[in-house]
């Protein structure tokens, strides 16, 4: 089991290393980093049953308030139609750095775009 938060450890850490271009890092740094912490402790031994309830409530109450946010999971589900986030996201990128958005062949063949990708041609 040490092993397990060891490992989410780092990949929490990592996460909050990635956030740093987010639009809202300040938001999703510390979240990253108060998980990695508390697998931190759990890898020590160190329990602390409270903050895992502390940390189960405030992002249970954050993912409620976005599902009702202006921006949130019913804006996109009433306004939007549910389009594709990844779509849209990767336009977005694309159009802030005035490149075009190139596909990257992925995992299983899925088409990953990079927003400085070069267009790549597909290959039928």
């Amino acid at each position: 089991m040490k092993i397990f938060n060891l490992f989410f450890c780092l990949v929490f850490i990592a996460s909050a290393v990635l956030q740093y271009n987010d639009p809202d890092p300040y938001l999703w740094i510390p979240i990253y980093l108060y998980t990695a912490a508390l697998c931190w402790l759990a890898f020590r031994n160190k329990f602390y049953p409270n903050a895992y309830l502390l940390g189960i409530v405030l992002f249970a109450i954050y993912a409620v308030y976005k599902v009702f946010d202006e921006n949130g999971v019913l804006d996109w589900i009433n306004e939007h139609g549910a389009e594709n986030i990844a779509e849209t996201i990767r336009l977005t990128a694309a159009q802030q750095n005035n490149n075009p958005p190139g596909p990257i062949m992925g995992i299983n063949g899925m088409k990953i775009t990079h927003p400085t990708a070069a267009p790549v041609k597909s290959q039928k």
